[in-house]
């Protein structure tokens, strides 16, 4: 079943409007729903912010119903501008987790000592069907490579190194652990997110101003997602 995993109300209550809910599976303070759209039966899991609560909530998903695609959806930070600014679709090729800082043992922002970041592909199936539906989004749209971290927002020497380095377009929190998750249990995932702000000095005032558009394109997109994935 295909499942949709967020970290918030606000980055679900136009699904929840727009579906009928089926069964309730919530517990431990992740909310996991068994819903439709139509014919189209899907799982909503709202797992709260972070890579921790991402993989729980999957956890708990996959205790729940048989979980056989993963779509994250939601906002995030573009940290590239010349790739993505507010109010565009970033639609997932591959993920990597950052969320560990060894600078201070001389290491560039975004790598690991002694081991090489792993990025976890996007499933290319979904990404195509994503593209498609994504075409009729009242915005620009483009595929990139997104880095996990565990901050909001970053300065933005901090942001054109994660850049630079992994070639990384969007900073978000909880899809490199979805992907992580998907790739050690081997179920297909992608990512489409709105983006509600860049990186520096102005992030919260873009976020206020562009999060419940974002929210809302992400969960427009998903909807039609289903349709053509599910």
């Amino acid at each position: 079943m295909l499942t949709i995993i967020t970290s918030d109300a606000l980055n679900a209550g136009y699904l929840l409007e727009k579906s009928t809910l089926v069964a309730d599976y919530s517990r431990l303070g992740k909310g996991i729903t068994k819903r439709t759209i139509g014919a189209k039966e899907f799982l909503l899991v709202i797992s709260g912010y972070g890579k921790v609560n991402t993989a729980m909530a999957l956890t708990l998903a996959m205790q729940s119903e048989r979980v056989d695609k993963i779509l994250c959806i939601g906002t995030a930070a573009s940290i590239n501008a010349c790739e993505l600014c507010c109010g565009d679709l970033a639609i997932s090729t591959g993920a990597y987790e950052c969320d560990v800082d060894f600078t201070e043992l001389g290491c560039p922002v975004s790598t690991f000592p002694n081991e090489t970041i792993g990025i976890f592909d996007a499933d290319k199936d979904m990404v195509t069907a994503a593209q498609t539906v994504a075409k009729a989004a009242p915005c620009k749209n483009k595929c990139v490579l997104f880095a996990g971290g565990d901050r909001f927002n970053v300065n933005e020497n901090a942001a054109d190194c994660i850049a630079r380095t992994n070639r990384a377009a969007v900073l978000d929190s909880e899809t490199a652990a979805a992907a992580h998750f998907a790739f050690e249990t081997d179920i297909p995932y992608i990512s489409i997110k709105g983006i509600t702000n860049h990186a520096g000095a102005y992030a919260l005032n873009e976020y206020l101003r562009y999060k419940s558009t974002a929210a809302l394109l992400s969960q427009k997109v998903a909807e039609q997602f289903i349709s053509a994935i599910v």
